[in-house]
């Protein structure tokens, strides 16, 4: 009898300690985030504009995307430019712009990192 609680105990034990060794999060099973900047912000049309991605996973900033893609058109088309954006280090992935109209102009991107797919959409204003 004293034979099977200790295995019964051990067999406990072993399975509280898988359990918590699963219960770590993998950085890579996170989705990945992105965050637009424009610059400058305030832009004219005929002045060159900056617009990157900065793409992180967690608290991981992601330098080893596969392919990034930009699409710009003005509110209400279709579809737009298709221009793939440039590894700029540090997480951040970009393409600079001129914009040769006033407008409302729906920037998206696409990041394809790690098997994950993050797109997103910002909207820019040219004076």
């Amino acid at each position: 009898m004293r034979r099977w609680k200790f295995i019964a105990g051990l067999l406990l034990c072993f399975i509280l300690a898988l359990a918590a060794c699963t219960g770590e999060t993998d950085t890579h099973e996170m989705p990945l985030e992105g965050k637009f900047v424009i610059k400058p912000e305030s832009s004219k049309a005929g002045e060159t504009v900056t617009i990157y991605v900065e793409v992180t996973q967690g608290k991981e900033k992601v330098d080893d995307a596969s392919s990034v893609e930009f699409e710009i058109g003005k509110v209400g088309q279709k579809t737009g430019e298709r221009i793939q954006g440039k590894h700029l280090g540090e997480g951040r992935y970009g393409i600079e712009k001129v914009f040769k109209e006033k407008g409302k102009y729906k920037v998206s991107v696409l990041v394809n990192a790690r098997g994950l797919a993050m797109p997103s959409t910002q909207t820019v204003t040219i004076e």
